[in-house]
């Protein structure tokens, strides 16, 4: 995740969650294994205001973890 984004996700309270996709790249919709279906499933679970497939990571107080982890 590029240190802008996580920058933005700790300041803007109005991003609401953040889903960190291992494997998936800058490129979200690249056909390989199943990306696609997990963006997808994502973003229609947050569109619909349904909880999300995946886990609320990194979290604002977890940046730092994030970060030192090198994800």
């Amino acid at each position: 995740m590029h240190l802008t984004c996580l920058k933005t996700v700790a300041t803007d309270p109005a991003i609401e969650r953040t889903q960190y996709m291992p494997g998936v790249g800058h490129r979200m919709w690249n056909g390989l294994d199943d990306n696609n279906e997990r963006a997808a499933a994502v973003i229609t679970a947050f569109l619909q205001s349904e909880p999300s497939p995946l886990p609320n990571y990194p979290t604002r107080t977890g940046i730092s973890a994030f970060l030192r982890d090198h994800r």
